[in-house]
């Protein structure tokens, strides 16, 4: 190969392999674990929706898994939208002041709400009124 070539080849592939030696550690240190592309992290805290997992179909009452921490929290809450972009509370005691680390969140009773397409997301609320929100997964309510 010559020179050039090898330059054209070679400064990618370090610049590659810097980025992923500085992103991988600080991905590692935030939390963030394999497997785990349900739970948003930042310096907020951590939220996520386990279950019911994107696509399910539910009736009844259903219980919402996953995670909602912060270094000072304030409360969590579980949150639906038809739109996403209007967001209601799943439950009426909706400032959870406990911590859950992959466990019941809260329940929804589907049937207070018509058949159809639903979005889910959990909102964690740090004491200084600050929040961050999980991805919101799609449901369907079929009753």
């Amino acid at each position: 190969m010559n020179k050039l070539l090898r330059r054209r080849v070679l400064v990618p592939l370090a610049i590659v392999l810097t980025v992923a030696l500085v992103i991988l550690p600080a991905a590692a240190q935030s939390g963030q674990q394999a497997g785990s592309g349900w739970l948003t992290v930042s310096e907020r805290g951590s939220v996520g929706i386990m279950e019911p997992a994107a696509g399910a179909k539910l009736s009844g009452t259903v219980t919402i898994k996953g995670t909602a921490t912060s270094p000072r929290l304030w409360y969590y809450k579980v949150e639906y939208s038809v739109d996403g972009q209007n967001w209601v509370t799943v439950d009426e005691d909706y400032q959870h002041k406990v911590a859950v680390e992959e466990g019941a969140l809260a329940s929804w009773d589907t049937t207070g709400v018509g058949n159809g397409s639903y979005w889910l997301r959990a909102v964690v609320v740090d004491n200084t009124g600050n929040f961050v929100a999980s991805e919101p997964v799609a449901v369907t309510v079929a009753n």
